[in-house]
């Protein structure tokens, strides 16, 4: 590939370069100076960025692919039941219609309201393989979406900080440039006016002759370390805006998919927040202990389940359980397309999510090949660093 063909060359016996991905930048700078070494610190920098970021997006991919194949395969179970010849259908309507009577007959009995409604339960049921480790992700995920946003608004408030800070230091930098010719102007004009006026004859005149070009030469240096100063000061906001915009970028990708990740959750669940979810999940449990006590009281119920999964079962459902809450669904075209349309949707937005971090992928792997052609000379560092990362190119 593109990629080892630009570092197949023979590596040189190199010492390795470790860095630290807290490295302080800034206290670097300020101890060393900008000399050599810290531009390479600096320039291994970026390359550990990307590669940090192609290792965050292919994490997020494996995971996206993961729960795309289990919403392929309950798409599959819908065109699975939907094409099933008529008299499969018909066992399998009586078997359900024999569980729906059962079921009317056992609801007569219950004495008091329900704590959840019925397509809420449905829902639990449909994914309580997945709980209650799914509502703990959940609340982690909405903590560490406020997190990042958080990180981020302070990263966009020091970009824009150090922003103000190199116009300030530039407008600063052109007012001593002003300040210093028109003062040396007027010391030239003092030295003239001395001159002709013969101030600077005698033992008097060579002495204030001193005194002036002292306080001249003083002036000067005072404006060359304002100047210098300024200008330092100046270089330092840049790279600190430079670091800044790099953890920036890096914190908005971050922001975009575990964003997308808690949206995606809100959707699945159809509820607002993790709070909501967790109460809901709480009366789903009692629920559930008080089908579970239902479903035991009569064993003629018992026996029609059986007969219905029985008879699901033979169709060879990835998860056919999801069937015995909505059994009504399977008979009724505009429900079952409903339901495909729902996870199709679902589907799609699995896919633009992975699109989404293959394309940051992609883009991470060009920017260090674009790297590497520019500074071919540090070619084995950044190889190091890709290979201490697994990354594939």
């Amino acid at each position: 590939m593109f990629f080892s063909k630009l570092f197949k060359r023979r590596k040189k016996k190199t010492e390795e370069v470790f860095l630290d991905p807290e490295l302080d930048i800034e206290a670097e700078f300020n101890k060393r100076g900008p000399n050599k070494e810290y531009q390479l610190i600096e320039q291994m920098q970026y390359v550990n960025t990307q590669c940090e970021q192609i290792a965050d997006s292919s994490k997020y991919i494996a995971e996206l692919k993961a729960e795309y194949q289990i919403v392929n395969n309950y798409i599959s179970d819908v065109k699975i039941i939907e094409s099933q010849p008529e008299d499969i259908k018909k066992s399998l309507k009586s078997a359900v219609d024999a569980v729906k009577k059962l079921e009317s007959k056992r609801e007569n009995i219950k004495n008091s309201a329900p704590l959840i409604s019925g397509n809420r339960f449905s829902m639990f049921e449909k994914h309580q393989k997945e709980f209650p480790k799914a509502l703990t992700d959940f609340i982690n995920d909405e903590k560490y979406c406020q997190k990042v946003k958080h990180d981020m608004n302070l990263l966009e408030a020091e970009k824009l900080s150090l922003q103000e800070d190199m116009k300030s230091y530039d407008t600063r930098r052109v007012n001593i440039r002003n300040i210093s010719i028109v003062s040396l102007i007027g010391i030239c004009a003092v030295f003239a006016v001395f001159i002709a006026t013969g101030k600077f004859t005698g033992d008097d005149g060579i002495t204030l002759f001193m005194i002036v070009l002292l306080l001249a030469a003083i002036f000067v240096l005072l404006i060359l370390l304002l100047i210098r100063s300024t200008t330092y000061k100046f270089k330092l906001s840049e790279k600190k805006l430079q670091r800044a915009i790099t953890l920036l970028n890096k914190t908005k990708v971050k922001y975009v998919n575990i964003y997308g990740s808690v949206e995606y959750q809100k959707e699945k669940y159809n509820v607002k927040n993790s709070l909501e979810l967790s109460k809901e999940y709480e009366a789903y449990l009692i629920e559930k202990k008080k089908a579970e006590q239902y479903r035991s009281s009569t064993v003629e119920l018992d026996e029609a389940m059986g007969r219905f999964n029985e008879r699901i079962a033979k169709l060879n459902l990835y998860d056919a359980s999801i069937w015995e809450k909505q059994m009504g669904s399977m008979f009724n075209k505009k429900e079952m397309e409903a339901i495909k349309a729902t996870l199709m949707g679902r589907r799609d937005k699995l896919r633009s999510r992975i699109d989404y971090n293959m394309e940051q992928i992609e883009n991470s792997k060009n920017g260090i090949i674009s790297f590497v052609k520019k500074h071919p000379e540090l070619a084995d560092e950044v190889m190091g660093i890709v290979e201490s990362f697994d990354v594939d190119f």
